[in-house]
């Protein structure tokens, strides 16, 4: 039953794979060492075709449905639960958010203040009382908004089930309605033009209303409303899901993310330029330069690549169709 399961949700998207997973995963967790007429179990499956977090959730319940009997499978959780800790659930994974932390305040902060500072760039005290309230304020919005939510819209509302009778009932009625047709003089039907329009209008009407509906979050979406795939929620003025905090940006915090943008140009162009002069100034060998503009031209390739190649490419996203044909 489980391997059945399984063949059908393991075509969805990682993120919202994972949580349907969950609400069904614990009372089948005795079938997790079943294997099917080829020999193969739920988690290789999933790792076959290239799900590793679905197959890591199958291994989570299957020591924890063993950890109750075997202090083995319970040790066994703890690497799980360390992973988590660090990088966030399987199909929820911040992992670019704690690399992030550890390189901001495991490497560049500290070489910013114990090697540039002291070594080769001489700040004046005004100038680092500056840099540090920058980065203060930096940090301070990128944590609001990481833990904002982001304009999560109610679930299971009495508006959603209203707008579904009401659906239900005008596509009844639409479909039970006649064909916009008359007959002319020699009684052959004919379409009635300004009939077809008033259908097709109300037509049109009935599939604008079905599609403001979330099945998922049982919800009326407003106008710029999305549903997340990744959190699995409907926010209200979406704008994206923001890979390094693991978290929308919408209404609530979409202040937030723009002065983070904002403070994260600034530190970033002072720390940009303390790099420079402490390279410049310290011996260097070949080598060290060759590697230096390997790594610059690296950067500016990539960057080029995400914004003015993007206007370019035959495969851009629609979001940027307003900038005219593509030139390839």
């Amino acid at each position: 039953m489980l391997h059945g399961i399984f063949a059908s949700s393991i075509g969805f998207r990682v993120g919202t794979g994972c949580q349907n997973l969950e609400f069904f995963m614990h009372p089948h967790a005795i079938f997790l060492d079943v294997r099917n007429n080829e020999g193969n179990r739920a988690e290789d499956m999933a790792t076959r075709s290239g799900h590793y977090e679905l197959a890591e959730i199958v291994r989570y319940y299957k020591h924890k449905y063993h950890a109750g009997r075997d202090s083995t499978s319970e040790r066994s959780l703890v690497p799980f639960h360390i992973r988590n800790f660090l990088l966030g659930s399987p199909g929820r994974r911040r992992v670019l958010f704690t690399y992030m932390l550890m390189v901001s305040f495991g490497w560049m902060y500290p070489y910013l203040w114990f090697r540039v500072r002291n070594t080769v760039v001489r700040l004046s005290p005004q100038q680092e009382i500056i840099f540090f309230l920058v980065n203060c304020i930096l940090w301070v919005c990128f944590f609001k908004e990481y833990v904002t939510d982001p304009g999560y819209l109610p679930q299971n509302t009495i508006e959603y089930e209203g707008s579904m009778q009401e659906i239900f009932l005008e596509s009844r009625e639409l479909a039970a309605a006649p064909f916009p047709s008359a007959e002319d003089r020699d009684g052959k039907p004919q379409l009635c033009p300004l009939a077809l329009g008033a259908f097709k209008r109300r037509a049109r009407s009935l599939r604008q209303k079905a599609q403001r509906l979330c099945h998922t979050c049982g919800c009326v979406k407003p106008l710029r409303a999305k549903h997340c795939g990744q959190c699995n929620r409907c926010v209200d003025v979406m704008d994206h899901h923001c890979p390094v905090t693991n978290n929308c940006v919408g209404k609530n915090n979409r202040v937030w993310f723009l002065l983070t943008g904002i403070f994260v140009l600034i530190s970033s162009s002072v720390t940009g330029y303390l790099a420079f002069m402490a390279w410049y100034w310290s011996p260097k060998t070949w080598f060290c330069d060759i590697f230096t503009w390997i790594l610059l031209f690296s950067g500016w390739t990539s960057a080029l690549n995400a914004s003015v190649g993007t206007s370019s490419s035959s495969t851009r996203p629609p979001y940027l169709s307003y900038l005219g044909p593509s030139s390839t």
